[in-house]
């Protein structure tokens, strides 16, 4: 069975709509792209469209409802065990004084926990859909962000290699220079010492004058 990553890597093309299948983020394992440190890298120097913005808000508000409701689940659970407890309490006083405003309090509390019981499947049922929603999200984003991406990484690619083979050319002038200056400084060393050996000191350092050598 052909691997989906590889699929999506052969026939990519930075100047075309990127469709990438459903199931390579979980083969992948990618992470949720806005929470993901290593994301932030790809725009210290590249500006995001508005798409990709988009994109982002998107998840971020996804990402954002399923804490609001996961938060709303645990807080009317403990609510309830809370209304539970006062409709024992509540209980206990209505059965020995016949308290009326008792009765009306149990009452309040029943409706109370009615309203969490009847809200906790629409809770529950959100979280189940969530995920896959975040995920879609996620994959929407990585779609949207992978030409553009790549288009600039290419760029700075091509820009690398240029770099590289004016290096390269640079460095092969300059060890040509190395070499003749090498050359040079050998010659010129022979050469003068020589002279000095022959002429001697005093002349040598006459004629140095006269010729303006330093």
């Amino acid at each position: 069975m052909p691997n989906p990553i590889n699929k999506f890597l052969d026939g990519f093309s930075p100047r075309k709509k990127i469709v990438l299948p459903e199931n390579l983020l979980k083969l992948s394992s990618i992470s949720v792209l806005t929470l993901d440190e290593r994301w932030n890298v790809f725009f210290r120097t590249l500006e995001k469209t508005s798409v990709i913005i988009k994109c982002e808000e998107k998840i971020k508000d996804l990402i954002k409802e399923r804490a609001r409701l996961t938060a709303e689940l645990k807080e009317n659970a403990a609510l309830k065990r809370k209304l539970l407890r006062e409709i024992v309490e509540l209980t206990s006083v209505a059965s020995e004084s016949d308290d009326e405003s008792a009765l009306e309090k149990i009452d309040d509390c029943r409706e109370k926990i009615e309203g969490i019981n009847s809200r906790k499947p629409e809770i529950e049922e959100r979280l189940t859909v969530l995920p896959s929603e975040i995920m879609g999200a996620n994959m929407e984003l990585l779609e949207n962000a992978a030409s553009y991406l790549y288009h600039d990484i290419k760029k700075k690619q091509r820009r690398l290699n240029e770099l590289n083979k004016l290096i390269l050319e640079m460095s092969e002038t300059l060890d040509s220079y190395t070499e003749e200056r090498e050359l040079l400084t050998c010659t010129y060393n022979e050469m003068y010492s020589s002279f000095h050996d022959l002429l001697g000191a005093e002349l040598i350092s006459e004629l140095d004058k006269r010729y303006d050598f330093e």
